[in-house]
């Protein structure tokens, strides 16, 4: 499978942001051609950028997309790879996802605190115990999609923590699983989709000298291929017209940041 073009969405003397795209692994697997999605961009960027080098200073699962921060030196990466690790990055970071669930949430919004531990095959499940708990707010507004002709559920997500499968697990355990995650929704619908609806939205943070980066990425653009499987596109329900007004009354650009 073909490797899409990266797509920068912000780019400063220290810093670079790509939306990436859904479906890929950032790291290399011999046995999915889908992975190595890091490698493949920092080849296709570099060779526009001669005597720059670019270093992941995080992590984004194989199916979400949006925002991918690459510092251009060393020490840039180092400095937000700590600032995002660090236990008062709630206070020094800003991270806002968006994600789309076919069921109804337990409440519209507020905040899902528990314990994370480790369950079967590579699943977490979130506990009641709250010893070092993960944090995540959010909010949700309902709409009819014109793709699917039913009603469906719009998340603003913020993780004020930063676990393995955070977000998905705690939509779960509102009972809204995410569109399209096979592993903590519902397999069989998850199989006829073309992605799973999990978005890095926006980000804000300060790079040393007192540099604001913020950066917001709408989660659509290229909107591609059919109902299964796509070219890359950023997928049928986030294009939906309908998703696209809620998007629009319900945004994050002035609200998160």
């Amino acid at each position: 499978m073909l490797k899409p073009m990266p797509r920068v969405v912000l780019e400063t003397e220290r810093v670079l942001v790509l939306n990436k795209h859904a479906g890929f692994a950032l790291n290399a697997n011999q046995l999915d051609t889908r992975d190595g999605y890091y490698e493949h961009v920092r080849t296709v960027l570099l060779d526009q950028r001669p005597g720059v080098d670019l270093y992941p200073c995080h992590r984004l699962d194989r199916l979400t997309s949006g925002c991918l921060l690459l510092a251009k030196d060393a020490a840039t990466a180092r400095h937000v790879g700590d600032l995002f690790a660090s236990k008062r990055a709630e206070e020094r970071v800003s991270k806002t996802y968006v994600a789309l669930s076919s069921r109804k949430p337990k409440k519209k919004m507020g905040r899902v605190v528990g314990d994370m531990e480790k369950s079967r095959r590579g699943s977490w499940r979130l506990l009641r115990t709250k010893n070092n708990p993960a944090i995540t707010t959010f909010e949700s507004v309902a709409y009819v999609s014109s793709v699917a002709e039913e009603r469906m559920y719009y998340f603003v997500v913020r993780p004020r923590t930063g676990r393995t499968h955070q977000i998905r697990v705690a939509l779960k355990s509102l009972a809204s699983p995410i569109l399209g995650d096979a592993r903590y929704g519902n397999a069989d619908e998850a199989s006829c989709l073309d992605r799973a609806y999990l978005h890095s939205a926006a980000m804000s943070f300060t790079l040393p000298g007192n540099e604001l980066i913020q950066v917001v990425c709408p989660p659509f653009g290229d909107v591609g291929g059919d109902a299964r499987g796509g070219d890359g596109g950023d997928g049928v329900y986030f294009g939906d017209e309908a998703f696209r007004n809620a998007w629009e009354r319900h945004g994050i650009t002035n609200i998160y940041l």
